[in-house]
């Protein structure tokens, strides 16, 4: 690999604070400017900080840039530095529109770049092992998948910027579900129908805060996603499998992370009760107790960046992108099918 991969961070809120730290871990990455509109305050003193991310561009030079700012500037941002042959990991969701975003992936063919999408979760070391079981068919013919992701944000700063449709795309649905409707196609092939329901109960009517989104599979595996804004316990994530020899449980949550595999079986001696039979936590994978835990799971957020972003570096050498792209831009279209869910009142077939 490249001993001296240069890298900008454009935005320096929550996540490009995160994608700064990830960065340092890697070996031959060298991060050489961060831009943000506001002052910039770090201890890092060999990186040179902007105000002008097209400033910052022409006079360091990088080789990568991660953007990491109000998704109605993902666009304009990610098409300058691909037309100025710069590498892009760009924040979820991709664009505010298809038209948009089928624009950069043509700028990246014509350029032989290589642009990846900030949908972290699927880098989760137990999301992986997941995948794994999945597809070695332990859990049997699967049958159908549920997801809840929500926290208690309640609208506060510094995402304020998301209640804001015009800067955002929408809400809770754009924000949070979009990271499970494109898990969920990662982890069992393509959706074939959308139905949602959203409401607002907090935000004055600007974007959803809660949402319920159902969805059909090609291959008749039925999922649903719960999604939340205001879920006052706190961050709650959670995936559950089911599969007709047994049921996929992972959970991260601001006091614990763990996946389980389990299966039950019909007690002989007694009518209508289930025993478990088995428990299994994978070979090498510990749970996480209270005191390995950052606040507002902070650990699964930076191993699971980590990882995105040590994939994103190796794929450089490689110029390939493995379908990662193209997954986003889908993701997005899933994103909006929901909402088109939402307004006409029925469910949407995907074509």
């Amino acid at each position: 690999m490249n001993k001296n991969i240069k890298v900008a961070v454009i935005g320096f809120g929550k996540r490009g604070k995160t994608h700064l730290q990830n960065y340092l871990k890697i070996n031959g990455v060298r991060v050489v400017a961060i831009c943000d509109v506001k002052k910039c305050v770090t201890t890092h003193q060999n990186i040179v900080y902007y105000r002008d991310y097209k400033k910052m561009i022409d006079l360091e030079k990088p080789d990568v840039v991660s953007i990491c700012v109000p998704t109605s500037e993902h666009y304009p941002i990610a098409l300058h530095c691909l037309k100025k042959g710069i590498n892009v990991l760009c924040e979820k969701p991709i664009t505010l529109t298809l038209t948009q975003a089928e624009r950069l992936l043509s700028v990246v063919r014509k350029n032989k770049l290589v642009m990846q999408v900030g949908y972290h979760l699927k880098f989760d070391n137990l999301i992986i092992k997941l995948k794994s079981i999945i597809d070695s068919r332990e859990l049997g013919k699967i049958l159908m998948i549920k997801a809840r992701q929500s926290h208690d944000w309640g609208g506060l700063k510094p995402f304020g910027w998301l209640l804001n449709k015009l800067k955002s795309g929408g809400g809770t649905i754009i924000d949070n579900a979009s990271h499970y409707l494109n898990l969920f196609e990662y982890l069992l092939g393509d959706i074939d129908e959308i139905h949602a329901f959203a409401n607002n109960l907090s935000f004055g009517k600007a974007v959803e805060d809660n949402a319920i989104i159902t969805v059909k599979f090609r291959k008749y595996i039925l999922g649903e996603i719960e999604t939340s804004w205001l879920d006052s316990s706190g961050r709650n994530n959670q995936l559950l499998v089911y599969g007709d020899k047994a049921v996929a449980e992972y959970r991260e949550t601001n006091a614990e992370r763990i996946l389980e595999i389990k299966r039950y079986r019909q007690d002989k001696d007694e009518w209508n009760r289930l025993v478990r039979e088995d428990i299994y936590l994978p070979k090498g994978i510990e749970q996480l107790g209270k005191k390995d835990c950052f606040p507002a799971g902070e650990k699964f957020l930076f191993e699971s960046t980590e990882n995105m972003l040590r994939l994103f570096i190796g794929l450089l050498e490689e110029k390939k992108q493995r379908g990662e792209l193209k997954r986003a831009i889908r993701t997005l279209k899933l994103v909006q099918s929901a909402y088109k869910s939402i307004k006409t009142k029925r469910a949407i077939k995907i074509v």
